[in-house]
């Protein structure tokens, strides 16, 4: 794999400009005036910080299997992150986490109510799903994903005590991990990839989907909100086992290196040593790989979802220029 991180920051870079474009393009926005705090709400939802992690996954998955444009897969990337800020809406509210602080600014209940929160979570995913339905692959996938046996089975896992013999942190781990098998699948199917080559990428996404959830639960336990932009301490304060409960740093780190490198075997198994593949692996070690464990977000990421924030992003920021 020949892939620098200059070349790799550059294709993220373009990525994420492409995909900024597209969001403001396929959020839903609803025409009566008598709406406008709906409309509002779903502004603050997908444009007040963010990485777009996901989404540049998807426009990577497409660029493995030979995409050579991302246009079509854009609407797949744009429906992959109205999935996660629906969940993250969610996942916030009193009835779950009880979470006052994502992305750096106030959650959504706490600006506009709960159920302004909730139905703005219900607009993303009803927008997600329109955009899933329009290749027949996709929207199965995105189904299985998202549902009982994915995201939101994951999620319901997350907030029951662990008192059942059926009760395992993997499968609580499908709340990232499902999302992010989607994100690496959805730009495949979106331009007619292959079975097989869909499966490899849909086990490397949940590879990386549990390397992410370790990454985060180490980091809930020992960063500060400064650092990650959201209520630290939640699986402690709600008495919920996670990955960093009673294990070192070291082993999670270790942990979490080991399922990007099977991550990384699944994909040169498949595709073998290409450029896209090496994006990939690049991309998550720099988020939440061997040299992020232990911090929230590499400098130059943070700097990328500050300046977004405050309206100043010229989206040519260089993701990893800064180690």
């Amino acid at each position: 794999m020949k892939t620098s991180l200059a070349s790799a920051a550059t294709n993220i870079s373009q990525a994420q400009a492409a995909i900024e474009a597209a969001l403001r393009i396929h959020l839903p926005r609803g025409s009566r005036g008598a709406v406008s705090r709906l409309n509002e709400a779903l502004e603050y939802a997908v444009f007040k910080g963010g990485k777009r992690f996901r989404a540049v996954l998807v426009l990577m998955g497409g660029k493995v299997v030979g995409m050579e444009s991302p246009v079509p897969a854009l609407p797949a990337a744009c429906a992959l992150e109205f999935v996660h800020a629906s969940s993250l809406i969610l996942d916030d509210l009193p009835c779950m986490d009880n979470a006052d602080l994502r992305r750096f600014n106030p959650t959504l209940h706490k600006v506009y109510g709960e159920d302004t929160a909730v139905l703005t979570a219900l607009a993303l995913l009803n927008q997600a799903y329109a955009i899933f339905g329009r290749t027949p692959g996709l929207i199965q996938e995105a189904t299985d994903c998202i549902g009982i046996e994915g995201m939101i089975g994951g999620q319901f896992l997350d907030l029951q005590p662990p008192n059942s013999q059926d009760w395992s942190l993997v499968d609580r781990n499908r709340k990232t991990s499902a999302l992010m098998q989607l994100a690496l699948t959805a730009g495949a199917l979106s331009c007619g990839a292959p079975k097989s080559s869909v499966e490899a990428l849909g086990k490397a996404g949940r590879l990386l989907g549990e390397a992410y959830q370790i990454n985060d639960d180490s980091l809930d336990l020992h960063a500060s909100s400064s650092e990650t932009g959201k209520t630290p301490e939640q699986d402690l304060r709600h008495n919920r086992p996670s990955h960093a409960s009673g294990t070192a740093r070291e082993t999670c780190q270790a942990q979490v290196a080991g399922l990007i490198e099977e991550a990384q075997r699944t994909l040169l198994q498949t595709f073998g040593s290409t450029d896209p593949v090496a994006d990939i692996i690049i991309f998550a070690e720099r988020i939440f790989g061997k040299h992020q464990v232990h911090s929230s977000l590499d400098s130059a990421a943070m700097d990328y979802s500050v300046r977004r924030r405050n309206g100043t992003e010229s989206l040519r920021t260089n993701f990893l220029h800064h180690k």
